[in-house]
């Protein structure tokens, strides 16, 4: 995971592209989240770019959950974390877990995470990351309905 302002790509992610010799890039969000000067920049590097975006951060999750549904090693589990700004380290941590990955709002499950756990065929287990404070026991319980 690089990161990068909006406005314009950041010269560290730029030498970090470089120095890994990439292909390719996934640019997560909207054009508000990083814009298509960006999208330029990586794409004048020789990138291949694909945006995996939605309305908003619960909408993108399901966007990157939908593109990378075929490519994880284990499609029977599915891991939720809450999509606060105070809790999107927990994202972090769990995207080392190398599984679908949903957020969920800060008020329940959400319809995006709930999406994405019902468009996913073969799930068994469903994982949370991050305290009680952070997803509720109904939150986890709801998860197990969908």
């Amino acid at each position: 995971i690089l990161l990068t302002p909006a406005a314009d790509l950041a010269v560290a992610t730029g030498r970090a592209l470089d120095s890994t010799g990439a292909t390719a890039a996934r640019v997560v969000g909207g054009s508000s989240v990083v814009s298509e000067s960006v999208v330029s920049e990586l794409r004048a590097r020789g990138l291949s770019v694909v945006r995996l975006a939605g309305a908003d951060r619960y909408a993108s999750s399901r966007a990157v959950a939908d593109f990378y549904r075929s490519k994880v090693p284990v499609t029977s589990e599915v891991v939720i974390t809450n999509g606060s700004d105070r809790s999107l380290v927990d994202s972090l941590v769990a995207g080392t877990r190398a599984r679908l990955l949903v957020l969920a709002p800060p008020s329940g499950l959400g319809e995006e995470a709930a999406r994405t756990l019902q468009s996913t065929p073969l799930l068994e287990t469903i994982s949370a990351v991050g305290g009680t404070a952070s997803l509720s026991a109904a939150v986890l319980k709801t998860a197990s309905l969908s």
